[in-house]
């Protein structure tokens, strides 16, 4: 059981690493506070890295959240093959020659949650909070996805047309939420990251344009793919691109659907829509690519992904729509959603589809912890760090954290599914707390900027705790990051990072970010 809003128990706070650090009761790690009299940034990266010097950023479970240590090559032990006196649990062979995807970037979400909570913080907080996101003393995300009306993760109910049978979508309007919840905060965002891209994503039309006339349960469009209500939601997502391009915010790209696959299933409590692969294929290809294109979102405007959805049936659904020629030719990308991931233990599927249809970018679009609120979790910015890692290594091009704030019950929720978020918001005494997750994100956000590009690896090592992932960034620097998620230390032989072979050492439940500069 974790305290109210309104009632924190917890054992210490001091500052370490710039970090107010607060402990909880049985929580794994700490959180990082920030409040009016007391608020740290992260500090910045170097563009410039010196050919003799190694950068190394750490967080940890016990004691570090992005410490940083500059070192000279010359401190780290050089690898002998011949003899080597500290038993490595691990080896990574780095091939710079060999490149594979490249960056678009890394994201949250402008929720009406996430609005909600920050709407409870002095100007100053809030600024600070939006910062901590888009600028550059914070994470640097340059991408965000934005609910089209409403999602489960707002206060209410709602569409952006609740007029029974407006078949003109005379009605259509944005609402107090998005006026209140979401713009202010994306113009916000919008100045401290001039290249923030946004993506639309449609949880439900109005209910009087589905079967079962409901939000939530299962439900589809009424009627059938090329017939008059399909045609009608995909006018319906044009006419929010228009609204929102009316107040100065244009979009970058648009998922089909949320989770098309949860509205096939009955008895689900959230705002939903169902789609079959095959349904899905024939809406993209009669309705929602030809209208983008006619009203002037085409893929030279507009980038369109499709699924948006766990990975469970991904193969079959991605196969079945862009194996179609018509439907193919409409999409830019396959967004996918962490959640199977944790249960599966497999991110083959996304390497599979990285394969087959390598003109198609996939990227992570929705993570978090289901369930509510983890005050200082680790295993939770373990989690995060285990998937950015895989994702990348099997072809992602980005991956996106879920509500940018929530409440301590992780809300507010109208269908009362409780979230966590990287950043929690106590209104009642006006303050924020920074989960792991936050500092999780940091490690890959703060270096791999768009246009950095993955370099081929290979890590051979008993421990299955041990995970790497190897880019170029744009300023020419390799950079390398490791995570240990056992509670054993271990020493890792790392090949082709420098000139020389060389050996390090990571803590137990520990993330490092190594930079140099590339010697090619």
């Amino acid at each position: 059981m974790f305290p109210d809003s309104g009632s924190f128990n917890f054992l210490n706070i001091y500052a370490t690493d710039s970090c107010i650090k607060k402990f909880y009761p049985e929580a794994t790690s700490f959180v990082c506070v920030c409040n009016s009299e007391e608020c740290d940034s992260l500090p910045k990266v170097e563009s410039v890295v010196d050919d003799d010097k190694v950068v190394v950023f750490e967080s940890n479970a016990k004691e570090y959240r992005f410490h940083k240590e500059v070192k000279k090559f010359d401190n780290f032990s050089v690898y002998d093959e011949s003899y080597h006196p500290h038993h490595p649990q691990a080896i990574i062979t780095i091939n710079p020659s060999k490149m594979d995807q490249t960056i678009l970037g890394f994201g949250g979400a402008f929720t009406d949650s996430g609005g909600i909570n920050l709407r409870t913080l002095n100007d100053k907080l809030q600024q600070h909070l939006i910062q901590d996101y888009f600028g550059q003393e914070g994470l640097e995300i340059n991408m965000a996805r934005v609910p089209i009306g409403g999602c489960d993760c707002s206060n209410r109910n709602y569409t952006l047309d609740d007029y029974e049978d407006d078949f003109e979508l005379k009605n259509f309007s944005l609402t107090e939420d998005d006026f209140n919840f979401k713009i202010p905060y994306i113009l916000m965002a919008k100045k401290m990251n001039k290249n923030l891209r946004l993506w639309g994503s449609s949880w439900s039309p109005p209910v009087w344009m589905k079967t079962n006339h409901a939000i939530d349960g299962l439900g589809i469009l009424i009627g059938e793919p090329g017939q008059f209500y399909w045609k009608l939601y995909a006018k319906y997502i044009i006419k929010f691109l228009d609204a929102y391009k009316s107040h100065g915010i244009d979009f970058w790209g648009l998922t089909t659907a949320n989770e098309p696959g949860i509205g096939l299933i009955p008895y689900m409590g959230w705002n939903q829509l169902g789609f079959s692969p095959e349904m899905m294929r024939e809406w993209i290809k009669k309705d929602l690519g030809p209208a983008l294109k006619v009203a002037g979102y085409g893929r030279d405007k507009l980038k369109l992904m499709m699924l948006d959805d766990n990975l469970n049936d991904m193969k079959y659904h991605v196969e079945t729509v862009l194996r179609d020629e018509e439907a193919a030719q409409y999409i830019d990308g396959i967004s996918f959603h962490w959640y199977a991931t944790r249960f599966m233990g497999s991110w083959d599927v996304i390497g599979y589809i990285h394969e087959k249809f390598p003109d198609k970018f996939l990227m992570m679009t929705e993570a978090c912890g289901v369930g509510g609120v983890l005050f200082g979790d680790w295993g939770r910015g373990e989690a995060y760090s285990i998937d950015i890692i895989e994702d990348l290594n099997h072809g992602s091009v980005g991956w996106a954290d879920w509500n940018l704030a929530l409440n301590p019950q992780g809300g507010p929720n109208w269908a009362k599914a409780w979230n966590d978020a990287s950043i929690i918001v106590n209104g009642s005494i006006s303050e924020y707390y920074r989960q792991p997750t936050f500092y999780s994100l940091a490690h890959f956000t703060k270096f791999l900027q768009p246009g950095s590009k993955r370099i081929e690896h290979a890590l051979v090592t008993k421990r299955l705790g041990i995970r790497t992932t190897v880019f170029q960034n744009t300023e020419g620097n390799f950079v390398l990051i490791l995570l240990n998620t056992d509670n054993r230390a271990a020493n890792v032989i790392i090949k082709g990072f420098r000139k020389k072979d060389f050996s390090t050492k990571i803590g137990p439940h520990s993330i490092q970010t190594y930079v140099t500069r590339s010697y090619q």
